[in-house]
């Protein structure tokens, strides 16, 4: 496998460039920016991915390494192949397609010729994972601190928190605190003087019940 190309600028066509590196001359395809940035008999480093067809071997080049990397994640995608992996990044830099994928920014993708909106879907669901986080965070998006690993959960998580539903969370007393349950923001404290309150109240209920009846 060759990862990188060091060597002189030898030709520079519309979509690519020839790098003759130890008299030997590479053909790279590569993106207008990187075209843009250099000229015919300067010193160029490209890092590289060779793409292997049973007709042909193709070389992709790239400035930066972070540039192959993500050619080589976005080719992951169903129905995109090195051609159209190759024009996304002629649209957007790595940063700005992490961003849009992190954003599910579907008609930044969508600015590439060739990507409709069903394709940037497929893009959105199968690079989410693949792509590291963008470098600025995401407008909208509150990062939680991850706990420590092998940190014990908290103790009133573990003896308050209970589940009522999917969408339905309540906090229930413990056992020494009687059965009933409340629902609150907070858990509730186990004051004996609040679980004396609360019987009381459960007894004025009962009471006031067996009147009506």
């Amino acid at each position: 496998m060759i990862a990188t190309l060091t060597g002189r600028v030898a030709r520079i066509d519309l979509d690519s460039l020839v790098l003759e590196v130890g008299g030997i001359g590479y053909l790279l395809r590569t993106t207008p920016q990187a075209l843009g940035a250099t000229r015919h008999g300067a010193e160029l480093t490209l890092h590289t991915e060779l793409v292997v067809r049973e007709d042909s071997l193709t070389l992709y080049g790239f400035p930066h390494a972070e540039e192959a990397e993500t050619f080589r994640i976005v080719q992951s995608v169903s129905g995109i192949g090195p051609r159209t992996a190759l024009a996304v990044l002629a649209v957007l830099d790595p940063e700005e397609l992490r961003r849009a994928v992190a954003e599910e920014d579907t008609k930044a993708l969508t600015r590439t010729p060739g990507i409709g909106p069903k394709v940037a879907g497929r893009m959105l669901l199968e690079l989410g994972g693949k792509l590291p986080t963008p470098s600025t965070p995401v407008p909208g998006a509150s990062p939680v601190a991850a706990a420590p690993a092998g940190a014990p959960m908290p103790t009133w998580s573990r003896r308050w928190w209970v589940w009522a539903g999917p969408r339905r969370p309540r906090w229930a007393r413990s056992n020494r605190c009687g059965p009933t349950a409340v629902r609150t923001s907070k858990p509730p404290s186990c004051s004996a003087d609040r679980c004396a309150a609360s019987e009381d109240i459960d007894d004025r209920r009962r009471g006031s019940l067996a009147h009506q009846r």
